[in-house]
């Protein structure tokens, strides 16, 4: 954020164009903040000449534009399901399964069936096995047409899905936009490796780890990932339990500097070198 307002101070053209996470901004659209614009939309012009409209995802969600109680329905339960992430590792673990009956290798995707997920990068690619497809969304009729030789299936329990995880062996994640990626986590921590863009997101969890492979060329990724290990993914994934979050932040705590009553000040005492009875 910082590099960006710098940039913006030097004379670079930024543009903020708030979405549904952030749509609370929507009421300065017109106004500029410390050299930054916010705008609904905007034309960017490539260095080629082409022109591109930038606008924020959710223009194209029915749910958003037209149910919009839905969608704020949809965060509250989705803030629910992070603090009930605590027993994310006891449900997704590694376990033998085989509920998908299709030709290997399966390559999966989990997660909401929206444009914004960029899941077309996944089902268009040409690779060997079969392709199935977990979720719900404005876009799962569209794919349904497109492809039919992907498996759909509907909104799952954790227990069902962690067998799916567990039936699978690439778990593909298309998405040049998400954050953190809850499903990434629930993947690993079933021995499911990863294929991905090397974007935020994807380079937060997986790192430099053997959990999975990033490539932007996502068909390379979901190749290379046929290759690793389910017991490396399942590791990695255990870096991320409250269990790991919370030795984490007690390794940054340390000890509060002694109060001095008489001088009513935070000093540190240093006896060994001023002598009993002495402060410094």
């Amino acid at each position: 954020m910082q590099k960006v307002l710098r940039a913006a101070r030097k004379g670079t053209q930024v543009i903020y164009i708030p979405g549904n996470h952030d749509e609370h901004l929507r009421q300065f659209v017109g106004l500029q903040m410390g050299g930054i614009a916010v705008a609904e939309d905007a034309i960017h012009v490539t260095a080629d000449g082409k022109r591109l409209w930038v606008v924020h995802g959710d223009l194209f969600d029915g749910v958003i534009k037209h149910a919009r109680w839905l969608a704020h329905l949809g965060d509250r339960i989705y803030r629910l399901l992070l603090q009930l992430n605590c027993w994310v590792l006891d449900i997704f673990k590694p376990a033998s399964a085989n509920c998908l009956r299709t030709a290997p290798p399966i390559f999966l995707y989990v997660g909401r069936v929206a444009v914004e997920k960029n899941i077309d990068a996944f089902l268009s690619l040409d690779l060997p096995g079969s392709k199935w497809v977990a979720g719900a969304g404005p876009a799962l009729a569209g794919i349904r047409e497109r492809y039919s030789d992907v498996n759909v299936l509907g909104v799952l329990d954790q227990q069902e899905l962690a067998e799916v995880y567990a039936s699978a062996d690439v778990f593909v994640f298309p998405s040049r936009t998400d954050t953190f990626g809850l499903v990434l986590l629930e993947a690993m921590a079933c021995g499911l490796p990863v294929a991905a863009y090397p974007v935020t997101g994807p380079l937060d969890v997986l790192g430099d780890s053997r959990a999975g492979v990033m490539h932007e060329d996502l068909r390379t990724a979901c190749l290379a990932a046929l290759q690793l290990k389910r017991e490396d993914a399942a590791a990695h994934a255990r870096k991320f339990s409250w269990r790991a979050a919370t030795e984490q932040f007690l390794s940054h705590l340390h000890p509060r500097p002694e109060r001095n009553p008489g001088l009513g000040d935070t000093r540190i005492s240093a006896l060994g070198s001023c002598g009993p009875g002495r402060q410094a």
